[in-house]
């Protein structure tokens, strides 16, 4: 058979493995980026609770502080869901 000539009964070419392996290399990439950006989202997060658990005791002991473990409790997670609501 002449070059060039494709024959009709015949089957597609299996895709080329580089091309699969490209394809695979570019999910893999994306799936890494989407990965370190959740991580930054993490410490972001970390970073601001522990601002704001510094914050709280920072004022422990001034006039208008909470006194009572429960106070206390009540207030630092008060400031703590805003964090967590305010990151969402």
């Amino acid at each position: 058979m002449p070059a060039g000539i494709v024959r009709p009964n015949c089957p597609p070419s299996p895709p080329s493995p580089s091309l699969e392996s490209l394809g695979l290399v570019i999910r893999a990439r994306e799936l890494a980026q989407e990965i370190a950006s959740q991580e930054r989202e993490t410490a972001d997060l970390t970073q601001l609770v522990l601002g704001e658990i510094s914050d709280f005791f920072s004022g422990i002991g001034q006039p208008v502080a909470p006194e009572t473990p429960e106070e206390m409790q009540a207030v630092l997670m008060a400031r703590v869901e805003s964090v967590m609501r305010d990151h969402q």
